[in-house]
C-alpha cells in the first residue's frame, strides 16, 4: 500500500504553542468565534490548552471543516455520543502526532515525554466521504478506544501512515462504511509493531484490516 505524505500543516498546532504546566480541559469552555462556522477551530484552541493533558468532550453533534491536528501529547476522551462529522474535504479528520513523545530529542523543555498512558477514547467520527477519520503516528505506547470511525474515504483509521511507533492498545472499535462510492478503502491500516487488536468491527470498507508492518497480536 502506498504511505500517504505527510502535511505541510501536521505540525502547525505544535509550532504556535505556549507551553505551560499540564492542564486538563472541556470543549464547552471553548465556543465558537463569532463568524466561525464549524468546530475544528474551537477543537483546535481546546487541544493547543491542553498539552500533556486530557481534553474531554461532551455528548453533542460536531462538525469539522479541516483537520484538527494533536501534536502536543493531548489525550481526547470524548462522551459516546458525541459525533464529529466532516463537511468538507481535508486528509484526515483528527491527526494525532506524538512525536514529543517518540523522539526525546524533539521534546520542548519543560515536557515530560515519559508519558505511556496517551488515550484517544469514545465518541464517533463520520468522515462522511469527505477524508480519512484518524491518524495516530509517532508514539510510544497509546491506547486507542471505545470509539467508532464511519465513511473513510481512504482510511477509517491509519496507524503509521507517515510516521512510527509501536504498542498500540486498540480495543472495542466500530469501523463502518454506509455511504456508496468509496471502494478501494481499508478500515484499519497499521504499520506499527509489538501492538494489541482486540475487540474489532469492521463492516463494509473494501480492505477491513490491512497489517503492513512489523509484528501484531490480534
Amino acid at each position: 500500500m502506498k504511505r500517504i505524505k505527510p502535511s505541510v500543516c501536521a505540525f502547525a498546532a505544535a509550532c504556535s504553542l505556549t507551553l505551560f504546566a499540564a492542564r486538563d480541559n472541556n470543549l464547552a469552555d471553548f465556543p465558537r468565534y463569532k463568524g466561525e462556522t464549524d468546530d475544528a477551530p474551537r477543537f483546535q484552541r481546546a487541544i493547543d490548552a491542553s498539552a500533556s493533558g486530557v481534553l474531554t468532550v461532551p455528548g453533542d453533534d460536531y462538525t469539522f471543516a479541516h483537520t484538527v491536528y494533536v501534536s502536543n501529547l493531548c489525550s481526547i476522551v470524548m462522551s459516546p455520543s458525541a459525533r464529529i462529522k466532516a463537511v468538507a474535504k481535508m486528509d484526515w479528520m483528527i491527526k494525532i502526532d506524538a512525536m514529543w513523545q517518540y523522539n526525546r530529542r524533539t521534546t520542548p523543555k519543560g515536557v515530560n515525554s515519559e508519558q505511556y498512558n496517551l488515550t484517544y477514547r469514545g465518541g464517533t467520527l463520520d468522515a462522511n466521504g469527505l477524508a480519512s477519520c484518524l491518524a495516530i503516528d509517532n508514539y510510544r505506547h497509546f491506547t486507542l478506544e471505545n470509539a467508532t470511525f464511519l465513511n473513510g474515504k481512504v482510511y477509517g483509521v491509519g496507524i503509521e501512515t507517515t510516521g512510527r511507533g509501536y504498542e498500540m492498545i486498540a480495543r472495542n472499535l466500530f469501523i463502518k462504511t454506509n455511504i456508496p462510492g468509496l471502494a478501494g478503502n481499508t478500515g484499519l491500516y497499521t504499520y506499527g509493531g509489538d501492538s494489541h487488536y482486540t475487540d474489532i468491527i469492521v463492516t463494509d470498507y473494501t480492505t477491513g484490516v490491512h497489517f503492513a508492518g512489523r509484528e501484531q497480536t490480534v
